[in-house]
């Protein structure tokens, strides 16, 4: 087949399984914009916009400014607008994971079998169909790899901006990928370029506007992040919520822990004299204690003072049972090995249009014992319940990241022998990236961790790919 003919395929294989997956009856669920704590109260995005992404410290500003242009131009229908941004980075990500495999000389018809294998997933249309980030940084970080093969291959300067600006706005979308994350990405392609200082200059810009939203945060409510839930409730996760809840209530109890242990941090809004005394900007978003839809707006002023009594408690927890750790690690990992389909908040419609089709490739493809729709949340995640968890766990993938750990090793001991300075660098950054993921996500994250295996996913795939490829032409060479 063509090169072209290639693209042909993919484009529409693309096209006939969002028609298809149509007729099962997936639809855009656009739900989240009301109760989760990444987004602003919609309707401010719609008529206070830039005032609203200035002040907003709960998550980076990116897709919630999609969102409030979505709402000022389509209104009540701007889901439909976020819908055809969503398929957009689906198609990016469709055609980009092929075009990647083929720069990076993996055969054509494995390329392309990978290729829409990544694209006609049942993980992949229900990230595509509900409004969260990681869909977006999924295909970002896939055309991320694309572009710095080019600029390794034509070392032109609008490709190496394109490369940085897309690191760029991968922080700018998810809280995961900090500005270390972008440094240590950079220096590592650096040192890997020939021309380093064409790069370098290219990355003003997109560092300068990464530095911005930092240094905003850090003056208006001294955070140096992009995010600032996380400060109070990662600790929880790791921590107290490990624990029984008799337990937490007899420390409460005994003065070792502060009554926040006992509080649901995503219900403290029905408690307004913990916010009483909080300091206000004068701007709503700021300001409100719950959203127009009812939800709680953690971007409140108030929780800014209200997340170190969690930490507090999380570092006595660990001080007088660091074991408590221990059981959020073997969550973490056990959670993110377990098929990204299985991730529980995608709407009940949804989930029928695609049960068939997610049993099967959980067991086929990811290598599950057993498909449960049950889901484990910390304190499901009990030692005594590794077991269950275990059956939940996609083991086949387990086996395919320690292959790819494995063989990145090998590549790193001999310096990648055979490889192009182009291959070299976009695998060095894939490899990296996927490292990153995997741990600081399984560190800090604990009940969500197969979304961030999502993220990882297209990485693995084309790296494994190419570890295929390699090996299958070293068989057949004479």
């Amino acid at each position: 087949m063509s090169r072209r003919g290639d693209y042909l395929v993919i484009v529409a294989v693309f096209a006939a399984s969002r028609l298809l997956y149509h007729l099962l009856g997936l639809r855009f669920d656009a739900t989240p914009i009301r109760s989760f704590e990444q987004y602003a109260d919609p309707l401010l995005l719609r008529t206070d916009l830039a005032r609203t992404l200035l002040y907003l410290h709960v998550n980076p500003p990116l897709l919630n400014l999609a969102i409030g242009l979505a709402l000022k131009l389509f209104g009540s229908r701007f889901d439909l607008a976020m819908q055809a941004l969503f398929l957009g980075f689906g198609a990016v990500l469709a055609v980009t994971s092929l075009a990647l495999m083929k720069a990076l000389g993996v055969s054509s018809r494995l390329a392309l079998a990978v290729a829409i294998g990544v694209s006609i997933s049942p993980a992949t249309l229900l990230f595509e169909n509900w409004l969260y980030g990681d869909y977006l940084v999924a295909a970002l970080l896939v055309a991320a790899a694309w572009a710095l093969h080019r600029y390794a291959r034509s070392d032109r300067f609008w490709i190496a901006l394109a490369f940085c600006s897309l690191l760029a706005a991968v922080v700018y979308i998810r809280s995961l990928f900090s500005i270390y994350w972008m440094i240590v990405v950079l220096g590592v392609v650096l040192v890997s370029v020939p021309r380093p200082r064409r790069l370098a200059l290219a990355a003003v810009v997109p560092l300068f506007l990464v530095l911005a939203l930092y240094g905003k945060n850090f003056y208006l409510f001294g955070a140096f992040t992009t995010a600032t839930p996380p400060a109070g409730l990662q600790p929880l996760q790791m921590t107290t919520q490990q624990l029984s809840d008799a337990e937490v209530k007899r420390l409460v109890r005994e003065g070792r822990l502060s009554e926040f242990a006992t509080l649901n941090p995503y219900t403290l809004s029905v408690r307004a004299d913990l916010f009483s005394g909080a300091p206000t900007m004068g701007v709503p978003v700021t300001d409100q204690l719950v959203k127009s839809t009812g939800a709680e707006n953690m971007n409140n002023l108030g929780f800014l003072k209200i997340w170190p009594k969690y930490e507090s408690d999380a570092v006595a927890v660990f001080r007088f049972k660091p074991t408590t750790f221990l059981k959020h690690e073997v969550a973490a990992w056990l959670l993110f090995f377990r098929p990204p389909s299985d991730y529980p908040v995608f709407s009940t419609a949804n989930r029928a249009a695609t049960t068939t089709v997610v049993s099967v490739s959980n067991k086929v493809l990811y290598g599950q014992p057993r498909v449960s729709t049950a889901y484990g949340f910390p304190p499901d995640f009990a030692l005594a319940k590794l077991g269950n968890r275990a059956l939940e766990t996609g083991w086949l993938t387990v086996a395919v990241y320690l292959f790819l750990f494995a063989y990145a090793a090998k590549l790193l001991w001999s310096h990648f022998a055979g490889f192009s300075r182009a291959d070299r660098v976009a695998i060095l950054f894939m490899l990296a990236t996927v490292a990153y993921i995997v741990l600081v996500g399984n560190v800090f994250e604990g009940v969500e961790n197969n979304r961030l295996q999502f993220v990882a996913d297209p990485l693995v795939a084309t790296v494994v790919a190419v570890a295929t490829t390699r090996w299958w032409r070293r068989r057949l060479a004479p």
